[in-house]
């Protein structure tokens, strides 16, 4: 992965710390051009957030990820998903499937994180 500034690699550890809050999130994964080490200086944050229940029923999840998210400086594109979406992956969730990297919060376990979505790597630090 393209060494992402220290600055705006705190920033979203702060993020991804306290999207974990949330109730019910399973993980964050880092996606897009980042993850793929294609960042540039105008690129976007793209995060996906991973839930135990379907999306229909996610509509708080959904506005407290924009308030947690909204930044001036630094433009994050959010996405929730169910876990159970990656049963059979298709599209997007496919791509956060091959290039993500698992935003692991302080004290949480990387092999637990790794064990609910298999294959995605582990944003280094």
């Amino acid at each position: 992965m393209a060494l992402m500034p220290r600055k705006m690699r705190d920033h979203l550890q702060n993020i991804a710390e306290q999207i974990y809050r949330l109730p019910r999130v399973n993980a964050v994964v880092l996606f897009g051009s980042y993850a793929k080490g294609l960042a540039t200086a105008c690129s976007d944050v793209d995060l996906a957030v991973f839930f135990d229940q379907e999306p229909c029923e996610m509509r708080e999840e959904y506005r407290a990820l924009s308030r947690i998210c909204t930044n001036i400086d630094i433009d994050y594109q959010v996405q929730a998903f169910s876990i159970e979406e990656i049963v059979d992956p298709c599209g997007i969730i496919e791509e956060i499937l091959w290039f993500g990297k698992i935003v692991v919060p302080a004290g949480k376990s990387r092999e637990c994180l790794q064990r609910l979505i298999p294959g995605v790597g582990i944003m280094e630090e």
